[in-house]
């Protein structure tokens, strides 16, 4: 306060100083008598609290021990009830251990009684050393009250398990009144420790009365100490329940921290010992077991395998340690599945900083590693892949270039006057040049045929034709090869066949051929064999090309049997015995275009089976014979090879060649003359057009270049047909693709050959279109 301020109390009412008058000893005297009477009310206060309080403690402690009597008695009830529930032998040895149970319990729950009574408070007037006495005494008898009941329990069990009902009866009752007596002991405890209660709250009540005046005398103290706990208490309900607030807010936050953990990642608690205590939903979602079968049971539930001890050692070091463990760890489910998991193990500690147990955080990383795993299967198989087309690069480099340098070399003999003085020398390089081409022919078909097979370009045409007819073609096509090197051919038909089918022979003839091609390719001895048979109710045909070739090890017959491209069973195999590897790939996918498949079956060094099924069609009302005599001998020439292109075929036609090129204009117009035609050539499609518009019909057949200068094969047939010129016109083109043909039909050409030249289909097509015959479906 101010230093000039005055106080009012006994002084003038202007503010004066204040003065002490008369009065001042009685209000002296009173306030010392108040501060004396307050300060002997206090101490009393406190005698008479430290009493009260004395009580109540003494209330409660023999409270309590009635609460344990009442749980001694407890166990006294089941302990009698439990034999009495068992009158059936099969239940006595549960009975048996029932009752070894409850008696334990009543034995522990005495020794608490008789530990915790040798410190019972007691009463200033009470003689204590009697009190215990008496007391343990009550005790002991309750005890050797218990005994007594357990031991005529367990005879009562050796009666009802071997003795007859009249004498389990009697023992009933000896256990009843064995009960009745604890019963009886237990109730004398009772009253006991209800003395011992009542008393206390007498003595309570005696030492509440005797502070009555003096809180009387002290009212007005005790109002002013009121009014400040009050004040104290309203400020401390005020900071309690701001704390209670601040405390569920903390709670209320943790909670949504909790839920947000728990819905974003797998949780598990474990104790020290590695056994699940918690384990959220996503837990039990992603391992399949259910929270009762997780509960309890040890992390190694969920060991994979893959993971080797030295990982969880160097784990659980660091964990047991008090530090943070993170790594991907694949777990197994419990359906067997393995799942991967990023984990996060963070070590608990207790109130007193001990370690308590383990809380799990994961992720499910497993559609990342499957990833990972998809990628690296990738890469292998990009990495075989590019490897494989390598190899095929290499192969078709030396398939390519055999036969180029055959080709060469001996055209550029045919080019030195000493060497074609020698006819055997000249013929020999025709054949060799001749055979190289044709070999390098069938790789570029090859090469083809895989891009519109991969492009899904290859078109598939449904015709009829005889199976005989293409199975003899087919063989005897091969047979010089097979004669030459020495091996055998048969053919043999194990069903009756179907005389006609439906289906594309150019694709049947071409599967056939590969594998008979095959076949010569890997045998070097023995033969081959030819089976052919038809399932009429599948209207499908097999036929089985069988080789006593090398063979292949169960491994190269796995590679094989996946049909790839680019691929042989090894290296060594087209070192040895040359290919592109593209063959059986074509096959495979042709056959499957045919309405059947191709199986290969193999033994090493024992030879080699192929199995190509194809559709044959309806066979509804076709005829079927076992082998009618329009079926050729394969050892005979057949439609396919008869035409020789040196018989008088074109004797007296009258041929106009269409082409631009020099040199196939002197090829093709000796390969015609030579079979008897008279030849007219026109270099490109105009001067073709003009020639039939001064000429007319006098022209038999016209054979037409397709791609050539100033107009080409496809104008120059539009406009012929266009002036109504009826003469046969044979397309003759190196576009062998996809709708190449069709594209030449559609412009007004009756055939359609391709480059390079075969001699003997050219001369063949072209006396059937000048004999007006039909060959627009002749299979090539």
């Amino acid at each position: 306060m101010p230093a000039e301020s005055t106080f009012e109390f006994g002084g003038n009412c202007k503010g004066a100083p204040w003065r002490p008058g008369w009065w001042r000893w009685p209000i002296l005297a009173w306030i010392g008598a108040s501060l004396i009477a307050t300060t002997v009310g206090v101490w009393k206060l406190q005698v008479e609290a430290i009493r009260a309080g004395q009580s109540t403690r003494a209330i409660a402690f023999w409270s309590d021990r009635m609460t344990d009597l009442n749980e001694l008695d407890s166990h006294i009830r089941s302990l009698n009830a439990l034999p009495k529930d068992a009158p059936d032998r099969a239940l006595l040895p549960e009975a048996q251990n029932r009752i070894e149970s409850s008696s334990a319990s009543a034995a522990s729950t005495l020794a608490t009684l008789e530990s915790t009574l040798a410190d019972a408070p007691v009463y200033a007037h009470e003689a204590d050393d009697d009190q215990r006495s008496e007391i343990h005494t009550a005790l002991g008898s309750c005890r050797s009250g218990v005994e007594n009941l357990l031991v005529s329990g367990r005879e009562l069990l050796r009666v009802l398990a071997t003795e007859s009902t009249d004498s389990s009866l009697t023992q009933m009752a000896a256990f009843d009144r064995r009960a009745a007596e604890c019963f009886a002991e237990t109730q004398s405890l009772r009253s006991m420790f209800l003395d011992r209660v009542r008393d206390g709250i007498a003595f309570q009540n005696e030492a509440t009365g005797g502070t009555r005046t003096i809180a009387l005398a002290m009212s007005a103290s005790v109002a002013l100490l009121i009014a400040a706990i009050s004040a104290h208490v309203y400020r401390m309900s005020r900071l309690t329940q701001t704390t209670m607030s601040e405390r569920d807010e903390a709670m209320r936050e943790l909670r949504a921290r909790e839920r947000a953990i728990d819905a974003a990642s797998i949780v598990a608690i474990t104790d020290l010992k590695g056994r699940i205590t918690y384990a959220n939903d996503m837990f039990c979602q992603l391992s399949g077991y259910s929270h009762e079968e997780l509960i309890g049971a040890n992390h190694r539930i969920l060991n994979s395998g893959l993971h080797d001890k030295v990982f969880f050692k160097s784990m659980y070091a660091t964990i047991a340690s008090g530090n943070i463990w993170r790594g991907e760890i694949r777990n197994r489910a419990k359906d067997g599945s393995y799942y991967w998991v990023d984990t996060m193990i963070v070590p608990m500690r207790n109130s007193s900083g001990s370690l308590a147990g383990y809380m799990s955080l994961r992720i499910d990383i497993t559609e990342k590693h499957e990833s990972k795993r998809k990628l690296e299967e990738a890469r292998t198989q990009a990495e075989a892949a590019s490897k494989a087309k390598s190899d095929f690069l290499a192969n078709m480099s030396h398939e390519i270039r055999t036969p180029i340098t055959a080709i060469l070399g001996y055209a550029d003999l045919l080019c030195f006057d000493d060497f074609i003085s020698d006819t055997s020398q000249a013929r020999e390089a025709a054949r060799v040049i001749s055979s190289n081409g044709r070999h390098l022919l069938a790789v570029i078909n090859d090469i083809l045929d895989v891009s519109k097979v991969e492009a899904g370009r290859l078109d598939i045409e449904r015709v009829r034709f005889s199976p005989y007819k293409l199975v003899a073609d087919s063989v005897a096509l091969v047979m010089p090869r097979a004669t030459e090197r020495g091996l055998s051919i048969k053919v043999e038909y194990i069903t009756s066949t179907p005389v006609m089918i439906e289906s594309d022979p150019t694709r049947v003839r071409q599967v056939l051929l590969n594998l008979l091609t095959n076949a010569l390719k890997f045998t070097e001895s023995g033969g081959i064999e030819v089976v052919v048979s038809c399932d009429k109710e599948s209207e499908t045909m097999q036929i089985v090309v069988k080789d006593t070739g090398v063979g292949m090890t169960p491994e190269q017959l796995e590679l094989v049997r996946r049909f790839e491209p680019f691929s042989q069973a090894d290296g060594s195999t087209t070192r040895r015995f040359g290919g592109t590897g593209l063959g059986l790939r074509i096959s495979h996918s042709l056959a499957s275009m045919l309405g059947g498949g191709l199986r290969v079956d193999s033994e090493y060094k024992a030879g080699t089976s192929v199995t190509f099924t194809f559709s044959t069609g309806t066979l509804a009302g076709i005829q079927f014979a076992e082998r009618p005599e329009s079926a050729s001998d394969p050892a005979c020439p057949t439609a396919a090879n008869a035409a020789s292109g040196e018989g008088p075929a074109l004797t007296g036609r009258r041929v106009l060649l269409v082409e631009d090129g020099p040199d196939n204009q002197r090829l093709i117009r000796f390969y015609l003359a030579k079979a008897g035609a008279e030849v007219e050539i026109a270099e490109n499609g105009r001067v073709a057009v003009d020639v039939i518009a001064s000429g007319g019909n006098r022209f038999d057949l016209i054979v037409m270049d397709m791609q050539m200068p100033e107009l080409d094969g496809y104008g120059a047939t539009r406009e012929l047909r266009r002036m109504r010129c009826a003469t046969p016109i044979v397309a003759l083109t190196a576009h062998a693709m996809d709708g190449d043909r069709q594209r030449c039909l559609d412009a007004g050409c009756d055939e359609y050959l391709t480059k390079p030249i075969d001699r003997s289909r050219l001369i063949e097509t072209c006396a059937a279109m000048c004999n007006g015959a039909d060959i627009g479906r002749l299979a090539a």
